[in-house]
């Protein structure tokens, strides 16, 4: 008999072990073999660094290698992102400030080192030359006087996506356009109260919370407030820790392998094999945070499975008007991002993301049938290690020699990549101005044809968009589908959400929703152990896995891809707190 807290079991859960542990016993030894060679060579790697440039290069951890390589026509793993500001711009300022951060904040530094390459592995070059006004400036051959619009400024962030800083300077750049309008602002007026920021920065510096960190806490004149501090964590029993390292062992090879199989016989039409050598970049209207909390009350479900239910209904419309007469599939594979927390809180920049692959249904029409099945699929890869062992692969795969990290890209890749980019639940204020919107591209890499992320900023949420012009040919067709998520976020809505004449009768269903998901809560206590998820201000669900080890290198903690608790099983997605959580309210009991 199992204890009383593993029970019930599934017999599928099981079998699954038994096989799972059969791939283990032949996956370890190989891996420990594997790890130990690499480890010997990058050590040799590192003495003839030291030996021919003293002081110079110093190799690059893996989290960080994984973005090394750049394929023909990909983002070459640059983040693009941009800031609308109300104030008046001041340049100077600005390099001031970053300055100032570079100058007394030692976790800062790799800002002013440049990812390269030698004696074959990646390294950071902490010897390039930096001038912050090269970083810092304003955009490259604009006319400063020119008034940009937000359609504007997309189609400004969208040509610079093919663009290489090279690697004779640190990969990063803040480029300024002094006069920005707003919707709403008089076309006719010859001045204006607001400027934007356009950020490109490679993906090797950091993932999306550390970068919310850096502005939170150095950058920001006031800082803004945060749906959940990432430096902190949860104190798991020990048994937790040690069931979920069980799983890990026993269960991750084979889930890994059967996923990276799965997708490279799905041959998407979302993805491709070779990227063309522009980009096309689209954001969709706002979304209201409240609307998705309703949405969620109403439903028994949660913002992630709402999210991730209306990019495949998108996906489907999509499908039918790009690729006419062509069957469309039964289910889908969506690659979502996430990260392991506690973040270090000295704050210093780091990648600690993992990605998840879910497998939703394309061809449902009924809303409510939809987000049930995606739901499903939720909770489902919530039970599941894969993402907790999917951080640490990644880390392995990436500290391996450069030769073969272009051969493991070709193999991995996803049609879809959905990332969630944190967002604040209070206004910052930044350079003597304040922030009013956001956005932000996650890079394309590997085969993903079309990235996806989501941004919050005080109590709205949006959605960017990155594709390849062989999956969405023009710009106005990648705004469709992003307007088309934000619509069937609408259509949800109404099928769930009674109108304001039948408000008794909605306070019945959200009584009955809130009294049933309770019920399924008590279920799932017993089926997955394995995770803690927490709920933030905004209503945004964040999840973490407990690990033996509070460290950042050993923690096994999600914030946004991957929620889960004790008590249940949900998941969420990763760089953001606002739209990508899957447990409900399990946190309340938890913590």
């Amino acid at each position: 008999m199992f204890p009383k807290y593993l029970q019930p079991i599934e017999v599928h859960t099981i079998q699954t072990l038994a096989l799972g542990a059969i791939v283990a016993i032949f996956f370890w030894p190989i891996a420990s073999v594997i790890y130990c060679i690499n480890v010997s060579l990058r050590f040799c790697s590192q003495l003839a660094c030291n030996y021919y440039y003293p002081g110079r290069y110093e190799l690059a951890a893996g989290e960080d290698s994984v973005f090394g390589v750049k394929l023909p026509g990909s983002s070459k793993s640059y983040i693009h992102g941009y800031k609308v500001i109300r104030g008046v711009p001041d340049i100077n300022r600005i390099r001031a400030k970053l300055q100032e951060v570079f100058t007394r904040t030692s976790g800062y530094d790799r800002l002013k080192h440049a990812l390269t390459d030698k004696f074959g592995y990646f390294c950071w070059d902490k010897k390039v030359p930096f001038d912050v006004t090269k970083h810092v400036r304003l955009l490259d051959d604009f006319d400063p006087e020119e008034i940009v619009d937000e359609a504007r400024l997309v189609e400004i962030c969208e040509k610079l996506v093919p663009r290489d800083c090279g690697e004779e300077m640190p990969q990063w750049e803040v480029m300024m356009i002094p006069k920005f309008r707003m919707p709403g602002e008089l076309q006719n007026e010859t001045t204006t109260s607001h400027y934007a920021l356009i950020v490109r920065i490679h993906h090797a510096y950091c993932d999306g919370i550390s970068y919310v960190l850096l502005v939170n806490n150095f950058l920001a004149d006031v800082s803004g407030e945060l749906p959940i501090d990432p430096t902190k964590g949860f104190n798991n029993p020990f048994w937790i820790k040690a069931y979920i390292w069980a799983k890990i062992l026993a269960v991750g090879p084979m889930n890994f392998f059967k996923y990276l199989g799965m997708l490279i016989a799905s041959n998407s039409l979302f993805g491709v094999e070779r990227y063309s050598l522009s980009k096309l970049m689209a954001k969709s209207s706002t979304v209201e945070m409240d609307k998705l909390r309703k949405l969620r009350l109403a439903s028994g479900t949660s913002v992630t499975s709402i999210t991730l239910s209306a990019v495949f209904a998108a996906l489907h419309k999509t499908h039918l008007r790009l690729f006419p007469g062509r069957a469309v599939p039964k289910t889908l594979h969506l690659a979502s991002v996430g990260v392991m927390l506690p973040y270090s809180e000295d704050k210093r920049l780091a990648n600690q993301f993992t990605m998840w692959p879910y497998t939703a249904p394309l061809k449902v029409d009924d809303p409510k049938k939809r987000l049930a099945m995606t739901h499903e699929e939720v909770r489902r890869c919530a039970s599941q290690p894969d993402p907790v062992f999917d951080f640490y692969m990644q880390r392995a795969l990436g500290s391996l020699p450069k030769f073969l990290h272009t051969i493991l890209f070709n193999l991995s890749g996803t049609p879809i990549m959905l990332s969630n980019v944190p967002g604040y639940k209070t206004s910052v204020k930044l350079f003597g101005g304040e922030m009013v919107d956001a956005a932000a591209w996650i890079p394309l890499v590997t085969t993903t044809g079309i990235g996806l992320s989501t941004q919050s900023y005080c109590g709205r949420m949006h959605f960017s968009a990155i594709a390849d012009p062989k999956v969405v040919p023009t710009s106005a067709e990648l705004k469709i589908f992003v307007e088309e998520v934000v619509q069937q976020i609408d259509i949800m809505y109404k099928a769930y959400v009674p109108s304001e004449n039948t408000q008794g009768e909605a306070e019945d269903m959200l009584l009955k929703s809130v009294l049933q998901n309770d019920k399924d809560e008590s279920k799932d206590s017993l089926r997955s152990p394995s995770k803690m998820v927490k709920r933030d201000a905004n209503d945004n669900e964040q999840f973490e896995f407990s690990s033996l080890s509070s460290k950042p290198s050993t923690s096994l903690k999600h914030l946004e891809d991957i929620p889960t608790d004790l008590c249940r099983n949900r998941h969420v997605d990763p760089n953001d707190t606002s739209a990508y959580p899957n447990a409900e309210k399990a946190s309340e009991k938890v913590i």
